[in-house]
């Protein structure tokens, strides 16, 4: 097994065929078509149903592919490592992290941010996933120059500054009972489990702990990532996200609906750094991110650009 058949495998079940695949991939369809069987082959299983409308996972395959995801964010990063420790010997150079969990099209995401700050800043630009714990460890190691973050972050030697503001929307499974409406209410969500996702520090002031405060009717429980799937799927479960698109995208066969608008709170997006490291660098990169946050979101529905001091 290699990651090239593991990333060949994953780009049919994200486009649905071999074909659409090899296009988005610069490959030919035989290319694909012979990773995809010598990894079956290797695997001693099918993980796809191969049909005259195209591909589709079998369930051993989407087993797999939601594994996949993590295997490719994990080689991914170990590139960007590679990259971001030889640009830094080369000169200067901003590593960024996404404090997020894996969700499809965060590659796309990440390079369009890194990109975007390099081409208005001149420096050298990486962005990472770094979720949870392991994204402040890195931090406050000094592998990552700062965060940006879903909601705020709380810690007395960070500082968290706010970028611009998205509105919550509730992901569910396709076929959920609330799947069809154009917005859910709070009290439209009390029947269902709603995520609490341990997959965030407790310093990290997630949608779900805004929301938990504000309506002690929903019922929540602690979800991690091996969960997700599970608590969308079989238990019918709620994740509180936001209503960009690309958030879409996170799982096959979900839906993202905007809560109502007597509902709504807004959510910021946040810089976090170090206090102590704070750098020209540093200032120059929220002034960016404040600047283009319409461009970065890359958001569907309300949002707003404002900045302040979070913590």
């Amino acid at each position: 097994m290699n990651i090239k058949q593991v990333k060949y495998f994953v780009g049919a079940v994200d486009k649905g065929s071999l074909s659409a695949a090899a296009k988005d991939l610069y490959v030919t369809v035989q290319a694909i078509s012979k990773a995809i069987a010598n990894l079956e082959t290797e695997l001693g299983g099918d993980l796809l149903e191969r049909g005259c409308r195209g591909v589709k996972p079998t369930e051993y395959g989407m087993a797999f592919y939601q594994r996949a995801l993590d295997a490719i964010t994990c080689f991914d990063e170990l590139e960007v490592f590679s990259q971001t420790y030889r640009s830094r010997e080369a000169g200067e150079s901003l590593c960024l992290g996404l404090n997020t969990p894996p969700f499809n099209g965060n590659e796309q995401l990440r390079e369009s941010v890194a990109q975007l700050v390099e081409s208005q800043m001149g420096c050298r630009t990486s962005m990472e996933l770094a979720m949870g714990e392991r994204g402040f460890a890195n931090l406050r190691g000094g592998a990552l120059d700062a965060l940006i973050t879903l909601g705020s972050y709380r810690h007395p030697d960070v500082r968290c500054e706010t970028v611009g503001m998205l509105a919550p929307a509730a992901m569910m499974r396709k076929s959920h009972p609330l799947a069809k409406q154009h917005t859910v209410s709070l009290a439209d969500l009390e029947p269902y489990i709603v995520a609490d996702p341990t997959w965030f520090s407790d310093s990290n002031r997630t949608i779900a702990s805004l929301y938990r405060e504000r309506s002690p009717r929903l019922a929540f429980a602690s979800v991690d990532l091996e969960n997700i799937t599970d608590h969308m799927f079989n238990r019918d479960g709620i994740i509180l996200t936001t209503g960009i698109e690309v958030m879409a995208k996170m799982h096959l066969d979900t839906a993202i609906i905007p809560l109502a608008p007597d509902d709504t709170m807004l959510v910021p997006v946040c810089l976090v750094s170090m206090e102590k490291r704070i750098s020209p660098m540093l200032t120059r990169l929220y002034q960016v991110l404040l600047g283009a946050f319409l461009v970065i979101s890359r958001g569907k529905g309300p949002m707003q650009v404002g900045g302040g001091r979070d913590a």
